[in-house]
């Protein structure tokens, strides 16, 4: 989906925007413009609804490890919900471009 060559961009590009979100969650409605648009740009490099949970799933299992003793329940439930509502964001960026295009 992404090209091999181009993952340190990639990763980058994925931590700077759920950092980008973490420090603006008291004022998250500033953001969902752009978030939506990441999800229009996002489903035109062929990103499925389910490729989001696969993300969840990979970014809950890092952090779990990166935080050890520090992750918990409450933080786990923190993420979730950050990036649920990401996703959940951008996964209606993505139906509107797919609606717009019809």
């Amino acid at each position: 989906m992404f090209n091999p060559e181009n993952l340190i961009s990639q990763r980058k590009k994925l931590v700077k925007a759920i950092s980008m979100v973490v420090v603006s969650l008291q004022r998250i409605e500033t953001l969902i413009p752009t978030i939506s648009d990441l999800g229009k740009r996002h489903q035109g490099y062929g990103v499925e609804d389910q490729h989001y949970d696969q993300v969840a799933e990979a970014l809950l299992w890092m952090l779990e490890t990166v935080l050890g003793d520090d992750w918990n329940e409450d933080v786990k439930t923190a993420w979730t919900n950050a990036y649920q509502l990401l996703a959940s964001v951008m996964m209606e960026g993505a139906r509107q471009r797919s609606s717009n295009a019809a």
